[in-house]
This record gives C-alpha cells, sequence and structure tokens, in this order.
C-alpha cells in the first residue's frame, strides 16, 4: 500500500506542476495581447489626430482655392502686379527711388546734442506759457 500511496502524491505535483505551467503560458499570452492592444489603440488615436489635422488642412486649401479663382483675387493681382485700373480709375505711380529729404532741428541749438535741446525745452526759463 505504501507504494501506491506514493505514485498518487506523484500524480498530484505532476498536476499542479503541468497546471501552474499552463498559468504561465495563458498569462504571458494574455500580457502580449494586452500591450499588442495598448499599441494598437495609442496608433489609432495618433491616426485620428493626424485624420483630424489632414481635415483641417484640407478645409484651408479649399479656402484658398476659392479665393484664387474669385473675381477679387484676379483684380488684386492685375491691379499690383500690371498696374491696371477699372474705366473711370486713375492709377498713381509713386517712385520707389525717391530720396527722402533729411529733417532739419526746429528751434534749439543747430549742432548741439539732442539730449540738451531737450533739457532745455523742458528746464529752461525762458520758455514762454502755453
Amino acid at each position: 500500500m505504501a507504494a501506491r500511496h506514493i505514485s498518487v502524491r506523484f500524480g498530484y505535483w505532476t498536476v499542479l506542476l503541468i497546471s501552474l505551467t499552463l498559468l504561465g503560458i495563458v498569462g504571458v499570452s494574455y500580457v502580449k495581447d494586452y500591450r499588442r492592444s495598448r499599441a494598437l489603440d495609442d496608433e489609432l488615436l495618433a491616426l485620428r489626430q493626424e485624420v483630424s489635422t489632414l481635415q483641417t488642412r484640407h478645409v484651408e486649401l479649399s479656402e484658398l482655392i476659392k479665393y484664387f479663382d474669385s473675381e477679387g483675387y484676379a483684380e488684386s493681382r492685375a491691379r499690383l502686379e500690371l498696374g491696371l485700373a477699372k474705366p473711370g480709375e486713375k492709377v498713381i505711380v509713386v517712385p520707389s527711388n525717391t530720396p527722402i529729404p533729411e529733417a532739419s532741428p526746429v528751434g534749439g541749438a543747430q549742432g548741439a546734442a539732442p539730449w540738451r535741446s531737450w533739457w532745455s525745452y523742458f528746464f529752461s526759463r525762458q520758455r514762454a506759457a502755453p
């Protein structure tokens, strides 16, 4: 009988070991699937954000295309680049190479430092009352 009792005990340990091994395999498989699922969820979120950004950009570009196809854009380009005008309007051309005249000092001593002119303006006793 002693031999039978040992074989039964050996069977329980074998079943326990096999059960724990199977539980470990299932656990590892579950963790791998969970990680893969999280990675796919993150990728899906990033792709949805990219789609949203691209849709916004698409709307902006569609509006820009509408503007470029409009009569107002063609008119403004004709006015600015070609110098054209509507009937009854007059075009004025301002030369861009015209020298700008130097400003001459107003009041104060000529050739004096600018701070002296301001000092005498604010703190001079001979200044007339406003």
